[in-house]
Parts: structure tokens; sequence; C-alpha cells
């Protein structure tokens, strides 16, 4: 995943609410995908409308949660300016998992907390559970590929997938609820 453009971290309060939620909003952008220019443009437009409307002066959740509304809809008028279709991500890399804080109440909009979270979770998979995610998410074989490897029919790997995915959602949810 990249970085988000870097601000300095002034005195100035509005300088200060950007730095906090321009990481988040950053991720969320990555979980998006496209080219760095185009995000970067959407960043700076979503921080520049937010500090126009006084989002910066909302508490924080609040004010995350308009970035990422704010930011979706200008990714998909840029795209729709382009003529393009956004690409698809997988929910197994960092950038996805970190664009899904909003659902699990992420405070600050930086998802770190999620990301630690999951990488918890994800450790305490049991082994053939991890492989079939690490192959289906991170390598994106296919559920029949996957099968052949595991030595299990077809559905007993959509099965798997299915329930180490539920899992995995709770084991989130309540590493989250106990960090509040």
């Amino acid at each position: 995943m990249t970085s988000p453009p870097q601000t300095d971290r002034a005195a100035d309060p509005i300088e200060a609410w950007v730095a906090q939620h321009q990481r988040g909003a950053w991720r969320y952008l990555c979980f998006l995908g496209g080219e760095r220019t185009f995000l970067e443009d959407i960043l700076q437009d979503a921080l520049l409308a937010a500090v126009e409307k006084g989002i910066h002066q909302k508490p924080d959740r609040m004010a995350a949660a308009w970035l990422r509304g704010t930011i979706h809809n200008l990714f998909l008028m840029g795209l729709r300016q382009r003529r393009t279709q956004p690409a698809l991500r997988e929910l197994s890399d960092e950038a996805s998992v970190a664009a899904a804080f909003a659902e699990y109440g992420g405070d600050s909009g930086t998802g770190d907390e999620l990301i630690i979270a999951m990488r918890a979770c994800v450790e305490r998979l049991a082994p053939r559970a991890r492989s079939a995610v690490d192959l289906f998410y991170r390598v994106a074989k296919r559920r029949d590929v996957i099968a052949t490897e595991l030595g299990i029919t077809v559905e007993g790997v959509k099965t798997m997938l299915r329930r180490t995915k539920d899992d995995l959602r709770t084991c989130v949810e309540n590493k989250m609820e106990a960090s509040s």
C-alpha cells in the first residue's frame, strides 16, 4: 500500500485536523483503487470541501464518515468523467481491510486498530482454513484449484471460506469492542 501525501503537523487546528484524517481517507482511496495522481486529486478535493463546509468542527467519527462519503462520490464522478471502471480489490489486502473500518466503528478514521485486530484473528485460524483464505483471497485461486490442493470438494472449500470469513468477522468485532 502506498502512503498518503505528507502534510506538516502544524499548530493550526485545521492543519492538525487534516493530518489526523488524511491517513484514513488515503486508505479508503487505496481501497477504491486508481492512479496515484487521480487519488491525490480526490483526497485534496475532499479535504478542502470538508474544511469549507466546517466538517473539521464535527466529532471525529462524523467527520471520517463524511469524508468517506465525499471521497466515494468524487471517485465515482471522476470515473464517469474518465469513462473508466473501478479496479476490483479482494478483501484480503490491508487497504481493503482498513477501508472496512467504518462498518466496525473505527473512531479515528485510520483503520490501524482494525488491521491489528485482523492480523491477530488471522493468526488464530486453523492452518487449513488459513491456507484456504490465503489461496482464495491473496493468491486469487479458484475454488476448484483450492479443493484439489486441500483434498476436499469445491463445496467444502466454499463452506470453509464462508465459515472462516464469519469467524474472522466475529473475532474482529470482539477485539474492536474489547479495545473500546
